[in-house]
């Protein structure tokens, strides 16, 4: 959620998902509501400081180091 906010600060527009859901059940979702971006971060993007942005027309992923700030 501090990453939601952190964009949201950024001036982006942001959801998240956050239940039990399997990865593809998410990207299926977002491809429904037609979102162009996801940020996917899971343990090893946490461990390696890092997010996973997939754009959802194009199928490309990226990677992209990111802060994650402790609480």
């Amino acid at each position: 959620m501090l990453v939601a906010n952190d964009l949201r600060q950024k001036g982006y527009k942001v959801e998240y998902e956050m239940s039990n859901k399997k990865l593809g059940k998410a990207l299926e979702k977002a491809n429904k509501a037609n979102i162009r971006n996801v940020i996917i971060i899971g343990e090893d993007e946490i461990k390696n400081k890092q997010l996973k942005i997939k754009d959802m027309y194009s199928g490309d992923e990226k990677i992209e180091p990111y802060l994650f700030a402790r609480v």
